[in-house]
C-alpha cells in the first residue's frame, strides 16, 4: 500500500484539520514531527493515520515509500546533434498492477496516453493546489496579489484544461 492509498482510507475530517491546526506554531508552521509525535496517542485522531501497528509492515510501506522516490528522481539523457534533453527517465507503469514504474522509452500507445493523462492531472493538481493558496491569501487580506500573477494563474489553469480536451480528442 502506498502513502497515497493510506491518506485516501483516511478523509480529512474536521477533526482531523482541527488536530493538525492545533499543532501550528505562533508562527503558523507546522513540523511533521509534531504530527508523529501527537500520533503516538492512541486517542489522537491522527493515531490511525499515522501509525501502522506493525512495525514490520510500516517499515516496508516507507521503503517502498523511498524506493519510488528514489525511481522518481532517475533522469534519461538523450544527446542529439542539435540538443541535449534531460526527463525523467521512469513513469507510473499504467499497464501494471499500480505499483510499478517502467522506462519512457518502452511505453508504447495507448498506455502512452494514459501516462500523459496522469501527469497532466498531476498538473491540474498544482495548478489547482496553487489557486487556492493565493485565493486563500486574498480572502484573508494576507497578501494583495497584484493583478498578473492572478491573471497567469486564471490563463495556466485554461491552458491545462484546454490541454487535457486535447488529450481526450486525439485518445477517442
Amino acid at each position: 500500500m502506498t502513502t497515497e492509498e493510506v491518506l485516501e482510507r483516511h478523509p480529512i475530517t474536521a477533526e482531523i484539520a482541527n488536530a493538525i491546526q492545533a499543532l501550528e506554531s505562533s508562527r503558523g508552521t507546522l513540523d511533521p514531527k509534531d504530527l508523529v509525535e501527537a500520533a503516538r496517542d492512541p486517542d489522537s485522531a491522527l493515531h490511525p493515520i499515522i501509525f501502522e501497528h506493525d512495525d514490520q509492515e510500516a517499515s516496508d510501506l516507507w521503503r517502498l515509500d523511498l524506493a519510488r522516490k528514489l525511481i522518481r528522481r532517475v533522469k534519461l539523457e538523450i544527446v542529439t546533434s542539435e540538443v541535449t534533453l534531460r526527463a525523467h527517465r521512469y513513469v507510473h507503469d499504467v499497464g501494471a498492477d499500480g505499483s510499478g514504474y517502467r522506462t519512457i522509452l518502452k511505453v508504447s500507445e495507448p498506455d502512452a496516453t494514459q501516462t500523459l493523462v496522469e501527469e497532466v492531472a498531476r498538473l491540474r493538481g498544482n495548478a489547482q493546489r496553487t489557486s487556492g493558496i493565493v485565493a486563500a491569501w486574498i480572502a484573508a487580506g494576507r497578501w494583495e496579489v497584484p493583478a498578473p500573477i492572478v491573471a497567469k494563474l486564471k490563463a495556466v489553469s485554461r491552458a491545462i484544461a484546454q490541454l487535457e480536451e486535447m488529450i481526450r480528442t486525439t485518445a477517442a
